[in-house]
């Protein structure tokens, strides 16, 4: 199980040199898209993004044993040797087909996920991790590695153990798991794209910079990932129309610029950390049409 749960074993180290070629291309995209000038030097924002992004596929590597080996306790609680159930899925759901599984998947991943995003803002201990995520000022595609390793590794778990638990074979929750980090990837982005009338299912890149903006701004809303329709559901949508948001970052901005500060960040005296955490002065939501 355990060899099942954490995969790639074989290309481990090669993660990092990945996730350097899949930046260098994005950075490339962005560049053409948005008509940046090649030799422009990089913003800081970006350099720190960069690493990031060159520790998070081994942390999400390390997740999963984490996972496994929770799995495995669990298991051996309950007088068994290992979980094979637990990797080939159980119950009703585990005989439906392949495709069927992976939607369920990203259905109830995504459903832990928003309530977890909501924990995040509103524990205190929590925002002191997340609010890492919310310090940059300039929103870009980048920004979704911009996650603290604890964060990183209570997303994962998040997003997997609730999908586990219900049945679902551990292959549908592998396939899913890139779908939602690439849409991920996508709501980040600087595109002006709202996804019209889809936009009330889906989280778009409009949507999602509400989320990244002061709380007195709107910014404690829009805590989905992929279906926006959570918000909806609960409470907590907001897109105005006719409005883009200006602003972005922490309420008190006392985060360090570099790598190395941020990870220290949530264990230091940070006044923000407490204090922004209840973000209650936004904006009644406004349902777009």
């Amino acid at each position: 199980m355990l060899n099942e749960l954490v995969g790639l074993q074989g290309s481990f180290w090669i993660l990092p040199l990945m996730a350097v070629a899949m930046f260098v291309s994005l950075c490339f995209i962005e560049g053409v898209v948005t008509k940046r000038p090649i030799g422009e030097k990089p913003p800081r924002e970006l350099v720190t993004d960069l690493s990031y992004w060159l520790i998070s596929p081994v942390l999400r590597q390390i997740s999963r044993v984490l996972l496994a080996g929770m799995l495995l306790l669990a298991a051996a609680a309950l007088g068994q040797d290992d979980a094979p159930r637990m990797v080939k899925g159980f119950g009703p759901l585990a005989q439906l087909p392949f495709a069927a599984t992976v939607v369920i998947a990203l259905i109830v991943s995504d459903l832990s996920s928003y309530w977890e995003h909501r924990l995040m803002h509103r524990v205190p201990f929590l925002w002191r991790f997340h609010a890492i995520h919310h310090s940059a000022k300039t929103i870009r595609w980048s920004t979704i590695g911009r996650v603290h390793p604890i964060n990183e590794i209570i997303n994962y778990v998040a997003g997997v153990v609730p999908c586990l638990l219900i049945g679902l074979p551990l292959a549908s929750i592998l396939t899913m798991i890139p779908v939602m980090m690439w849409w991920a990837v996508l709501a980040h982005s600087d595109f002006k794209w709202s996804f019209g009338r889809l936009g009330r299912v889906f989280v778009s890149p409009v949507f999602h910079r509400w989320h990244h903006t002061h709380s007195q701004e709107g910014g404690d809303s829009n805590f989905a990932n992929v279906l926006s329709l959570w918000d909806r559901v609960f409470g907590s949508y907001y897109l105005p129309k006719d409005k883009a948001p200006q602003v972005f970052g922490l309420d008190v901005d006392d985060m360090p610029d570099g790598y190395v500060g941020q990870l220290l960040y949530p264990f230091n005296g940070g006044r923000q950390k407490d204090e922004a955490v209840v973000m209650s002065s936004r904006p009644a939501p406004e349902r777009s049409s």
